[in-house]
């Protein structure tokens, strides 16, 4: 996989995630989806295996990586708001994200 695939299969992930709230799909649903690995977790993996590092994948390409250090607290904050049902609120932080994984910079395959 590039690395501008796994920006798709991100911004697809979050895309699909948006969808949801938007359908008012059942929570359940929506915190399954959310807690899936997305695209640049699973390049971060793959490039980890192939180094031969069994460590947790940290990757340094990710959005959620770059901005808070690891994708524990951003996905801390979209679940809060979805299980407060605060679906306003989700949506904006889920357009936020996608504007954001759109555009960062990503490294040479």
């Amino acid at each position: 996989m590039t690395w501008e695939e796994a920006r798709e299969l991100s911004v697809q992930k979050w895309t699909d995630v948006l969808e949801m709230v938007r359908r008012g799909e059942p929570l359940r649903d929506l915190m399954e989806r959310v807690a899936e690995a997305c695209g640049f977790c699973l390049k971060a993996k793959e490039l980890q295996e192939q180094a031969g590092d069994r460590k947790p994948v940290q990757c340094p390409f990710c959005h959620l990586y770059i901005e808070y250090g690891g994708c524990r607290t951003p996905l801390d904050e979209i679940q809060e708001l979805l299980v407060n049902e605060r679906w306003e609120e989700a949506e904006e932080w889920l357009l936020q994200l996608l504007e954001k994984l759109r555009i960062v910079p990503l490294p040479a395959d």
